[in-house]
């Protein structure tokens, strides 16, 4: 359970009970979101829905309007579609206002959509899908296919929060076939988010790591997350280790091998602290499987075959890294690599915020 306070600057009881009433309007459902505690304080419950975006939660409470009245929102609608277009003007925070207004909105947003410049309709289809409208679906769509877009990266992630719109699933699909592998990285983070049945995944010892597949990538690599969930994603088809191969982990837990005409990996598992080593343990070419027993919890099936060697994501990860840097493996090695202007877009002045609390 998330909570945080907002504090009046000018401490009144009927006014804490007027943002509370609105917040809790906003926000409804079968929980309260607001509580008035004093005539300083409120107490916010962040909303589930929130957890993983509990910035995004403060901002659109900063931005909401006290007044309900239909004129008012009309009129604000109006001066917040003249504001957006400005090229210094505060374009994700006048979203949010939009966002703010709720529906009453939507008809100055679908005006702004098609706007000329990029910057208008990329904010305009965020508000917009976070109010449910389809049509901003396809215009964050038409960000997202766009090459040379520079809100491209912006609008991948946008669509992730695009519930219940086919469209964005569509789109995001088309993506993991894209040249650049950001582009197909992108995409595929935001399919996870929405739980789309294309990644095959599968959890591998419980939560140790998962292991995703995306099949007929246009080229092989591997995908490893560095932040969040611990995940390893294959793209492509045929992912799979050719002799020679030669990895022994730098504390000894682990070594695989196999000589050039050899049909299987030979795998060693040692356990550091006692010096005890297994015997040979065979191991199938393909990438999937090899990881599968690398991750997996040690034990033996009834037929005595090896089904896990016990090595935590670290070591699974360590040993991927050094096997497709020698090309053991057909596939290139890819860590996650946050970048800035990517998650946050291109740099725009700050301008004012927006806020009646």
């Amino acid at each position: 359970d998330r909570r945080v306070r907002l504090v009046l600057t000018q401490p009144s009881y009927p006014k804490a009970r007027q943002i509370q009433d609105r917040i809790n309007a906003h926000f409804s459902g079968p929980t309260k979101v607001a509580d008035a505690i004093s005539p300083s304080f409120i107490q916010l419950r962040v909303p589930k829905e929130y957890h993983d975006d509990t910035g995004h939660f403060l901002s659109l409470v900063r931005g909401l309007y006290l007044t309900r009245d239909p004129a008012f929102e009309a009129t604000r609608a109006a001066m917040l579609a003249e504001e957006i277009v400005q090229p210094s003007a505060a374009h994700a925070q006048i979203a949010t206002c939009f966002e703010g207004l709720g529906r009453a909105a939507l008809p100055k947003l679908n005006d702004l959509y098609t706007h000329s410049r990029d910057y208008v309709s990329f904010h305009a289809a965020v508000a917009g899908v976070r109010l449910g409208d389809h049509v901003a679906c396809d215009c964050l769509a038409m960000h997202a296919a766009k090459a040379d877009d520079e809100f491209r990266f912006q609008a991948i992630r946008a669509l992730a929060e695009a519930k219940g719109m086919g469209a964005a699933a569509v789109t995001l699909r088309n993506l993991l076939h894209d040249t650049d592998p950001r582009v197909q990285i992108a995409a595929y983070e935001a399919l996870v988010k929405r739980g789309d049945p294309t990644i095959e995944s599968a959890p591998i010892a419980g939560d140790n790591f998962v292991l995703d597949h995306i099949r007929d990538a246009p080229s092989n690599f591997v995908y490893v997350k560095r932040t969040g969930s611990r995940r390893i994603a294959l793209f492509g088809d045929d992912l799979r280790c050719s002799p020679p191969v030669l990895y022994r982990a730098p504390d000894g837990s682990v070594t695989i091998n196999a000589n050039a005409g050899e049909e299987a990996l030979t795998v060693l598992r040692s356990v550091v602290a006692s010096g005890s080593t297994s015997g040979p343990i065979p191991a199938s070419f393909e990438l999937r499987s090899l990881i599968r027993l690398l991750g997996n919890d040690a034990g033996v099936a009834s037929s005595g075959e090896a089904v896990g060697l016990g090595l935590d994501y670290g070591a699974v990860v360590r040993a991927l890294y050094y096997l497709c840097q020698d090309h053991a493996i057909n596939a290139k090695f890819i860590l996650e690599q946050p970048n800035a202007a990517e998650l946050f877009g291109p740099a725009r002045p700050a301008g004012r915020p927006e806020s009646e609390l």
